[in-house]
């Protein structure tokens, strides 16, 4: 008994610290819809770079989004790789009727490279811009969002911006999943850090990644982790190691995603991601286990188990998760009803980090936009 009051008392005092933290940090990182845009004489040219495989039910809203930016100087890459679907079609009947479009056919993938990493980087190899935006062909933005996020790169004189985004899933249980993972993101990554040059921590976000092309080019590009499953915090991690300025916006109203569209699709979606984020360790996934365990799903159980001092702890340290629950509801696009299904998200999220390591680990590598890659070459590439 005296063991589960000290871990109900740890559990709150580390909860406690990680909580604030992310609350503290939060704050320190600023609206994109509150920056004011520089005068269009100011703002450099932008490449747009969008790959796109079999995305026919979400490129053409996503690229009349891009059209419609209000920015001056633009050019966009679509690059349609090795599609199967009518991505490409669409993509050459935009093209057709659009100057600024230029669109790309990639029939084979080459070897040693991850399908999208490759298309990112032959995208920029055919731009011209200053600034290049890496961004995904899901992804619908405002209007004035370019020229706000450009002239926030300018002011701060950063080398790279990423804006989070507002996402948007259906069903409860997908909501309150991606409120757990934007916690434990916001804890994990500390991601209001990046800007500090004297920190480690570094920031990507594969919907809005905009990049100096010198800087890019400078690091290494995409060539560097061209087997790396998670691009767009791994091309943070080579901008920021290389000694670039980098930054974070929250995108709120001003970018968004139609992400995920059942549990089933996040657990398929998440699966080549989640084992490569934790380094391929089965030790990183038993220690990430025994967090979910320890914080979420025992102090659940207590409250049926225990009595006393013992309840009174674990109800404290829900209540507290719940209200951090709360917080990152309310300061993001989810509906705050969502948090009824709280008391299952945990366990999903579990399965979801375990399925991901344990389907690698059977089927010996992953597979990625219609490829396999090997997991011997994978962590041959992450040691590099």
């Amino acid at each position: 008994m005296a063991a589960l009051t000290f871990l109900g008392l740890f559990s709150i005092a580390v909860y406690l610290v990680l909580a604030l933290g992310a609350l503290l940090g939060s704050r320190q990182i600023g609206l994109l819809r509150e920056v004011e845009s520089a005068p269009a004489a100011q703002l450099p040219k932008v490449s747009v770079i969008i790959p796109a495989l079999n995305e026919a039910a979400t490129i053409e809203p996503a690229l009349a989004s891009v059209l419609a930016l209000d920015y001056p100087d633009l050019e966009i890459i679509a690059i349609n790789d090795r599609s199967t679907d009518q991505t490409g079609p669409i993509l050459d009947r935009l093209a057709s009727a659009e100057p600024r479009l230029q669109v790309f056919h990639i029939k084979e993938l080459p070897a040693g490279w991850l399908g999208k990493n490759h298309a990112l980087w032959y995208g920029a190899g055919q731009a011209s811009g200053e600034l290049l935006l890496f961004t995904d062909a899901d992804v619908v933005m405002s209007r004035g969002s370019l020229g706000r996020a450009v002239s926030f790169m300018l002011a701060e004189r950063l080398d790279h911006l990423a804006v989070f985004f507002d996402v948007v899933v259906p069903g409860g249980l997908l909501n309150m999943l991606m409120i757990d993972f934007a916690s434990a993101f916001m804890a994990g990554m500390r991601p209001w850090k990046a800007k500090d040059a004297k920190s480690r921590c570094h920031i990507g976000v594969g919907a809005f990644n905009l990049v100096r092309a010198k800087a890019y080019q400078a690091c290494g590009s995409h060539r560097v982790i061209a087997m790396q499953p998670v691009d767009d915090v791994t091309l943070g991690r080579l901008l920021k190691e290389s000694g670039f300025h980098q930054d974070l916006l929250f995108g709120r109203g001003e970018i968004s995603v139609e992400w995920y569209s059942s549990v089933a699709e996040m657990v398929r979606g998440l699966e080549k991601n989640i084992f490569p984020y934790l380094e391929y360790s089965l030790t990183r996934i038993v220690a990430v286990s025994l967090v979910v365990v320890l914080m979420r799903i025992w102090p659940l159980f207590a409250l049926f188990l225990t009595n006393g001092l013992l309840l009174s702890l674990n109800g404290v340290l829900l209540a507290m998760q719940l209200a951090a629950a709360l917080f990152v509801a309310a300061n993001s696009s989810i509906a705050a009803r969502h948090l009824v299904w709280f008391p299952f998200s945990a366990f999903v999220g579990l399965y979801i980090i375990w399925h991901s390591a344990i389907k690698t680990l059977l089927r010996g590598g992953i597979v990625w936009r219609g490829s396999f890659y090997s997991l011997k070459e994978l962590k041959k590439d992450n040691r590099a």
